[in-house]
């Protein structure tokens, strides 16, 4: 019984976590733009090490797509923002049930 327990309180924690983060994304990535800007610069060496090579491979491939710009500023985001909260509505409903 103890890890049924526990199990639901870290389904409780993730739905939280989720709807939370799709009402961010609902009202424009303000929080999530926020925490990027904070560890990237946190970054280790490691990090840069492999992104110095993955820019290496994007000019190699010759694809010009941000991302971040993409998130913050199409539809995509508002899609992404719904799934967050359907996903972590259908697991809460879930865990009260059983």
């Amino acid at each position: 019984m103890n890890g049924l327990r526990f199990l639901q309180k870290v389904i409780y924690f993730i739905s939280t976590l989720g709807i939370l983060m799709g009402l961010d994304l609902l009202l424009g990535a303000k929080v999530t733009s926020n925490l990027k800007k904070i560890l990237d610069r946190m970054i280790l060496d490691v990090d840069k090490i492999t992104i110095w090579i993955s820019s290496l491979f994007r000019k190699t491939v010759d694809t010009n797509i941000n991302i971040d710009e993409k998130i913050i500023k199409t539809k995509a985001r508002i899609i992404v923002g719904f799934l967050f909260i359907a996903i972590s509505v259908v697991m809460l409903f879930l865990v009260r049930k059983g």
